[in-house]
């Protein structure tokens, strides 16, 4: 049994003043399993993500970010992944699915 992992997402930018932008992107990231030659998706993550960054020189941003984020899970080896800490979950026989939010912040280098 092989797992395959992959992200797809498109993203706007806004362009506010000179030094500010504000990023918006949404992305989905699908948790395939093969097994026997069939595709089997486990579980994926719909993830929003609004990402205001300001520009300190030329070539470095700073940046802080609010994530929203969806999963749905049919399999237990991606329990680990699920938060104890959600915003709403929903739980049945054979799939979780929860809610959760989070941030990110960080310096970009720009080449």
């Amino acid at each position: 049994m092989e797992r395959i992992f992959s992200e797809v997402g498109f993203g706007a930018n806004l362009y506010l003043i000179e030094k500010l932008r504000l990023r918006n992107e949404i992305t989905i990231q699908p948790f395939i399993t093969i097994n026997k030659f069939n595709l089997e998706n486990k579980m994926f993550k719909v993830k929003y993500s609004l990402i205001p960054s300001f520009k300190l020189t030329e070539n470095l941003e700073l940046f802080a970010s609010g994530i929203l984020e969806y999963i749905s899970s049919k399999d237990n080896l991606y329990d680990k992944l699920l938060l104890e800490n959600e915003l709403w979950k929903k739980n049945n026989e054979d799939t979780k699915q929860q809610l959760q939010i989070g941030f990110a912040g960080g310096i970009n280098f720009i080449f």
